[in-house]
């Protein structure tokens, strides 16, 4: 079968009663179940190599309601079991103020975190392979940051989204990979001079709006199966018109191993997109495909 979407499949490390900004779960942060999200790590690690031979990106929390834990044991161990496995770990980063907001526009605290939970790693013998930030915040200042720790695939943009105190902004941006700008993470196909290292995958979107049941967000409580599909079906529609084979990623989280019926939904998804013309890559695999077959697609 011929190759139509090239999807990364990113699991986001998280425990489900955490909200410090979701007013369906009253703005809760309490602190994590760690031996309950350890199992549930440990579980998606068996559950990927099952559906997707192993593909699998693990994005791992750090934030101001749990800032080290995820990086120490069992969860280095369960880590590097996805490595081992065929996956890949990412510096991930949650920095919320219950009720307030968060401080992903303050450069001298991202800089701090993101350099933190990287070296963890490192110390860890893990070497992340890129960043995706919470509630797609990516502030321009960090693609010189990105370029730096060759973190050099970023998963963090939701076409659409016009948040600015998240620094989530990314109206007008592709719904396929692209190239990061320097100077802004808006500019495509940039002619400022100033492209770098970065390529940005974004999570699947259906291009109707930009609620979380607009995006390949698969376990979403609001969302479903028919939706996912319904979503993937977009997806495919932008290869049809173009020819031009997608990237993008799609979105699970570590607690919906406590459930079967997500645990179901995501298993008949993957199902459907293998069938359908998607080949699963890791976030490296992603970047090197980007740039050596669809950066310069048709010159």
């Amino acid at each position: 079968m011929e190759t139509k979407v090239y999807f990364v499949p990113v699991v986001d490390i998280s425990w489900k009663e955490l909200g410090p900004l979701n007013p369906r779960k009253n703005y809760s942060c309490p602190p994590p179940p760690l031996e309950k999200c350890a199992a549930e790590a440990d579980g998606i690690v068996d559950l990927y190599k099952k559906l997707l031979g192993g593909k699998l990106n693990f994005t791992v929390y750090t934030g101001t309601y749990c800032r080290d834990d995820f990086t120490a044991e069992p969860f280095n161990t369960i880590w590097r079991r996805c490595v081992d496995n065929g996956g890949e770990i990412l510096v991930h980063t949650h920095e919320e103020i219950a009720r307030v907001g968060t401080r992903n526009n303050e450069e001298p605290h991202m800089r701090e975190v993101i350099r933190r939970q990287y070296d963890r790693m490192k110390a860890a013998g893990i070497q992340p392979a890129g960043f995706r930030g919470g509630l797609y915040g990516y502030a321009n200042f960090l693609t010189p940051l990105m370029e730096e720790l060759d973190l050099t695939a970023d998963l963090t943009a939701a076409p659409g989204v016009h948040k600015p105190d998240r620094a989530a902004e990314w109206e007008g941006v592709p719904y396929t990979a692209w190239r990061l700008c320097r100077t802004d993470k808006r500019h495509v196909d940039c002619d400022c001079n100033d492209l770098s290292r970065v390529v940005e995958i974004p999570l699947g979107g259906d291009g109707l709006g930009t609620e979380n049941e607009n995006y390949l967000y698969v376990d979403y409580d609001l969302s479903s199966l028919e939706n996912a599909k319904r979503i993937w079906d977009c997806v495919l529609a932008r290869y049809e018109a173009s020819g031009k084979p997608q990237m993008i990623h799609t979105l699970f989280h570590t607690f919906s191993m406590s459930d079967p019926a997500m645990v179901e939904r995501y298993s008949r998804f993957s199902e459907y997109m293998l069938s359908t013309g998607g080949v699963p890559v890791n976030a490296t695999e992603a970047r090197d495909i980007f740039e050596r077959e669809l950066e310069h697609w048709g010159e």
